[in-house]
Order: structure tokens, then C-alpha cells, then sequence
């Protein structure tokens, strides 16, 4: 199965190849890392790894908190590792094929961002779901400017990014980390493209 690990670790000389150590000894296999953050000589990267069916997941965060100044900030499964340049794939895509655009970018965020699914409101209202959003889901209320990540009640954790107009780009995790604000500012990037390239039909109506 693919894990996605969020590891906090000293910015220094070494931490990275002591995390490759500790979760290669735990049976884990690197298939990615995502580098979110650099500052005040910490560092927070997510590590994508192909885990033993089976195998305890403790087993794994035993070894990497075992390491000095390293603490796992979240692990949580997904369906696959995201594909090299998924973003870009995906702007070409919505460029050769524009009318179904909106869909087909709720469609891609999940994958692309390691959530469980995502939506799209009109003014606060479902207008486009993925697969696998919860039966009667509730849009939740959102206060502030967007774009910005937010944890529900029920504890599911979003990234809110504004399409235009009256609607809103949510997408979602369950049992995992918050979104770091380098993924939603990337996510953000992601929706800015997608827009330019659907011009119009980024405003027109989904169903």
C-alpha cells in the first residue's frame, strides 16, 4: 500500500539521510519526497513509500521518532503516488478539452494532492463532486480570505481556494495532517492556470 508520511527533522547535514535510513530499515520504500518548508533550521517533507501490506504502520513511526529532532507530523494512506508534472498534464488537458473543464479538474485534485476527494461550491452550494465525497455532505461555512486551509468539526481537514465569482474549490482529507500552506498555495497556482485556460467556460455552469 502507499503512505504518505509528513516528517518534521532538523535542517541540517544528514537529517534526510537519516530518515531514508530509519524508514528503509522499517521495510518502507521511497517512492517521492515533497519538500513543504524550510525555516528557523527545521524542515517539514512529506515522504511518499510503498509499505508492506500488513505491516504495522507503528512500526514505521517507531523508527523515524526514534531519530534525534525527527517527529512524524501525520501519516495517512493513498491511492497512488502522484505522477511527475500531474499539474501541467492537467492544464494541457482542460486547454484540449474545455467544456468539461471544471469536472475534470475536481476530478484530478484528489490525485494530485493526496486527499480523499474534493468539490466545487456555488455560492455554497455542491456544484461538482469527486468520487468518494461523504453522503449528505454539508459544505461547511467558510470565514476569511481564500485561499486558506481549515479543519472542520468532524475533523476532516480542507484547502479552500476561490474559482472565480461565487465559487470555491474545496478539497479534502480525512484522518490526515492539515494542509500545509505550501500545498495550497499550490493549489491556488493550480486553479489560477486552470482558469486562464478555460477563460469562459470556467464560468459557466457545471452539472
Amino acid at each position: 500500500m502507499i503512505l504518505r508520511v509528513r516528517v518534521g527533522l532538523p535542517d541540517r547535514p544528514g537529517s534526510l539521510g537519516g530518515v531514508a535510513g530509519a524508514m528503509g530499515f522499517a521495510g518502507a520504500d521511497i517512492l517521492q519526497m515533497v519538500v513543504l518548508e524550510r525555516a528557523n533550521e527545521r524542515a517539514i517533507d512529506d515522504f511518499i513509500v510503498a509499505w508492506p501490506l500488513g505491516s504495522p504502520v507503528s512500526s514505521l513511526c517507531d523508527e523515524l521518532t526514534g531519530l534525534k529532532g525527527a517527529q512524524v507530523v501525520g501519516v495517512w494512506h493513498i491511492d497512488d503516488a502522484p505522477e511527475d508534472f500531474d499539474d501541467v498534464a492537467l492544464v494541457e488537458r482542460l486547454a484540449t478539452d474545455p467544456v468539461t473543464g471544471l469536472a475534470a479538474l475536481v476530478d484530478a485534485v484528489p490525485g494530485i494532492f493526496s486527499a480523499d476527494w474534493a468539490v466545487l461550491l456555488d455560492i455554497g452550494t455542491v456544484a461538482q463532486a469527486s468520487r468518494r465525497v461523504p453522503a449528505h455532505f454539508e459544505p461547511p461555512h467558510l470565514e476569511g480570505a481564500l485561499p486558506q486551509a481549515f479543519t472542520a468539526a468532524n475533523g476532516t481537514r480542507f484547502a479552500a481556494v476561490s474559482v472565480g465569482g461565487s465559487r470555491t474549490l474545496l478539497a479534502a482529507r480525512v484522518a490526515a495532517p492539515p494542509f500545509h500552506p505550501t500545498e495550497v498555495e499550490r493549489l491556488a497556482q493550480l486553479v489560477t492556470a486552470a482558469a486562464a485556460v478555460l477563460g469562459n467556460h470556467s464560468a459557466s455552469t457545471v452539472g
